[in-house]
């Protein structure tokens, strides 16, 4: 019968459907004078690399490039010799292929005090200024990268004020769209061929050719997104376009510009949605608080994401407090499946990061969890590491307790509490299972207050017991 708890323990760990791999991709002494914080990630489309920006000191900048499967960090813009340094850099993004890295920076000595715009192999050669031209005064600030074709967004401050423009990595050449208010903070789409952005009037998508600019009702807001194939916006925003939001508290709000709707995803009373990022096919929603969602207490800037379907908000990484060196873009990133991201957090949820210093993690929300159940005496328990948890409880029950409940849900009979607030990723019960009896364990974030869903959606209830 110890065979058949093992299985029933795998079917019935209470964790959401979208389990991970976590990796630390980066290794930073906390206290190394030399290289000072990753920031900024990026992740390609398909999750298998990541770039972020990062400084050498207070007067040296670099860009970083690892793959998403560990392994060493390429680091772009080293001096060498008498060459000329990075004062800073910023918004690193990767190509289609790979091959090539563009980001913006300040280059000593050129136009110091502003930005200028740079592509590089990943290996750190053929380093080029691209903004189309060798004089000053353009100072790029934003930067995105379609996700497929090698055409980017930036936006542009000169004596005539802001504007975006289209960058073609291939040529360098850049052409003008639009113009804008200050901090427009352009996204483009995959295929590169349709903008959102915002300006003092509010949210607004565009063609990459400029044609078709629209503004959403969607009101004011700061940061915007736009899916795969251009058809969704995605807003954070204090405003009530759709009669729900009366409180003013900042929401995530969808704009569907196939038939001009818009749903309000987020349902919240406190804090805000910092830079909304929204997976290619539009299934989740990223942002970022302070507010206290999903078992986090609140008090420090998190990662959260927000199925959009369901609505159901869920912690991309649990109880971990983000660098405060944010400059222009988030602290994590999103493929575009949104399974795989990419976060800069001080944390030592794996046990790798015991300095507590400002790294760079990988979560990969598409690989199965582990929980396994030993047939020795007592019943070692283990299971795979989760960032969105600090501690779990671990139950055990009695197979013939196991009976289905009422509509869909599942009886799960007595449970006793195995431990509580685990804060490892091991545990022992000391229970032996009499002849022809099977337990089946299960585990649950230690914030839940119930035992997750069962395969046909419905609740796994307890008659009676529980950890907490």
């Amino acid at each position: 019968m110890r065979f058949i708890a093992t299985w029933l323990m795998a079917c019935l760990a209470w964790i959401p459907i979208h389990a991970q791999t976590v990796r630390q991709l980066t290794d930073i002494p906390a206290v190394d004078p030399v290289f000072e914080f990753p920031a900024e990630p990026f992740i390609d489309r398909l999750g298998v690399m990541a770039a972020f920006r990062a400084q050498r000191t207070s007067l040296v900048a670099v860009v970083g490039i690892v793959s998403t499967d560990g392994g060493p960090v390429q680091l772009i813009g080293e001096a060498a010799g008498s060459d000329p340094r990075f004062f800073t850099t910023n918004l690193p993004a990767l190509s289609s292929d790979l091959q090539t890295v563009f980001f913006l920076a300040d280059r000593n000595p050129i136009c110091t005090g502003e930005n200028e715009l740079y592509r590089a192999d990943v290996n750190g050669g053929n380093l080029t200024r691209l903004d189309g031209t060798t004089g000053c005064g353009g100072n790029p600030r934003h930067l995105d990268v379609s996700a497929t074709t090698d055409v980017g967004v930036i936006a542009t401050l000169s004596l005539d004020g802001y504007g975006l423009h289209t960058v073609d990595f291939d040529s360098g050449s850049l052409d003008f769209v639009i113009g804008t208010s200050p901090d427009p903070r352009p996204r483009i789409d995959a295929n590169g061929e349709t903008i959102a952005s915002v300006n003092a009037d509010g949210v607004f998508h565009v063609q990459s050719d400029g044609t078709n600019q629209e503004l959403l009702s969607v009101g004011l807001c700061c940061t915007v997104d736009i899916d795969e194939q251009g058809r969704y916006v995605l807003v954070a925003s204090n405003d009530d376009p759709v009669g729900l939001n009366a409180d003013g508290n900042g929401e995530l709000f969808l704009h569907d510009l196939a038939d001009d709707s818009i749903a309000q995803i987020t349902d919240t009373t406190t804090g805000g949605k910092g830079f909304p990022r929204l997976s290619g096919d539009a299934r989740w929603a990223y942002f970022s608080s302070s507010a206290a969602y999903a078992g986090d207490p609140g008090g420090t800037e998190q990662v959260y994401r927000v199925d959009v379907a369901s609505r159901r908000i869920e912690r991309v990484l649990a109880g971990r407090v983000f660098g405060d060196r944010v400059r222009e873009g988030p602290p994590f990133a999103v493929d575009l499946s949104g399974d795989r991201v990419v976060v800069a957090a001080q944390s030592d949820f794996l046990g790798t990061n015991p300095d507590g210093s400002l790294e760079l993690f990988f979560i990969d929300f598409s690989v199965p969890p582990t929980f396994t159940v030993g047939a020795g005496s007592p019943t070692e328990l283990t299971w795979s590491a989760d960032p969105r948890t600090d501690t779990w409880d671990i139950v055990r029950g009695d197979l013939s307790s196991l009976a289905a409940g009422a509509g869909s849900d599942t009886d799960l009979g007595t449970v006793v509490c195995v431990e509580e607030g685990s804060v490892d990723s091991a545990a022992s019960d000391p229970a032996i299972p009499a002849a022809g009896q099977g337990f089946f364990y299960l585990r649950r974030f230690g914030f839940a207050a119930d035992y997750g869903a069962n395969p046909a959606g419905g609740q796994r209830i307890a008659s009676s017991g529980d950890c907490n």
